[in-house]
């Protein structure tokens, strides 16, 4: 997560604007591309023997298994909370490693969407996340920096970690998206010039 938010931070610091476009289009590309982005992942990691902690190679799995099965809804979804009730094929059971029964999520946000709300989620969180975005380049360049900082560690842990709609996770959100809020007013001092 540092490793993505630190440099972002910096180079925002100096350039928030491209900064802004160029994570916005990485993300949106992502996103839109989820499913076989991550599906291909899977399937390299284990036509090539790829050594991996175990826990990610669970996680491969779990997006092999929730990639494929947009395809079977892939402009409304399978409904919120789908994921978890999601059958494996004995196939898929023969050929996964850890990943034998539904998961409780599928560990990538864009992911979770893609299987839950399908095409028309995906236009929907665009959406809300290019708010996010015109509201980003609406605070004071010093404030953008940590704002965009903060946003690419939340996308990273949110494509990499929790369900999209657990309460801690959304809870986080919401205090950080509070707090940036407030660190991006101005000072009693500046008000008062």
């Amino acid at each position: 997560m540092g490793a993505v938010a630190i440099p972002v931070y910096l180079a925002a610091r100096r350039w928030p604007r491209p900064v802004l476009m160029v994570g916005s289009t990485l993300a949106l590309v992502f996103i839109v591309a989820a499913p076989p982005i991550l599906a291909t992942a899977y399937q390299v990691a284990t036509r090539n023997q790829i050594r991996m902690p175990l826990s990610f190679t669970d996680r491969l799995e779990i997006w092999d298994h929730a990639a494929g099965e947009v395809k079977n809804a892939p402009w409304l979804g399978h409904g919120l909370g789908s994921v978890k009730y999601l059958p494996l094929t004995d196939e898929q059971r023969d050929r996964y490693r850890f990943h034998k029964a539904p998961s409780t999520h599928a560990h990538d946000a864009a992911l979770q969407v893609w299987v839950e709300f399908g095409a028309v989620g995906i236009a929907a969180g665009l959406a809300l996340l290019g708010l996010g975005a015109v509201a980003i380049s609406r605070m004071d360049k010093a404030a953008q920096a940590t704002a965009l900082g903060t946003a690419s560690a939340l996308l990273v842990v949110g494509m990499l970690s929790f369900g999209l709609w657990q309460e801690t996770w959304l809870g986080l959100i919401g205090v950080t998206i509070a707090l940036l809020r407030l660190a991006a007013l101005p000072a009693a001092s500046e008000e008062s010039t």
